[in-house]
């Protein structure tokens, strides 16, 4: 498995850091991350990107999950585990 760049995590982690706070779902599906980690906020806006494919933002999830991000990966859900369900 190739590596995933260190701009790819930051990237899902940055869309993960919005439904962090308890107000939003407690899952989401890959199908879901992936157009979360093609969008930018604020100061990002104007600023050029590559998109993520499919793939690329799957690795970074798991790269997340691996490193202690508080995500629990199963069957293609993401399943928050920050907050008390």
């Amino acid at each position: 498995m190739q590596a995933t760049s260190t701009d790819d995590v930051s990237i899902v982690r940055k869309s993960l850091d919005l439904f962090q706070n308890g107000a939003y779902p407690e899952t989401l599906t890959f199908d879901e991350v992936v157009p979360l980690a093609n969008t930018r906020a604020g100061a990002e806006v104007d600023q050029p990107f590559k998109h993520m494919t499919y793939d690329e933002a799957v690795k970074a999830l798991r790269q997340l999950e691996e490193s202690g991000y508080p995500i629990k990966i199963e069957n293609g859900t993401i399943r928050f585990t920050r907050y008390r369900k």
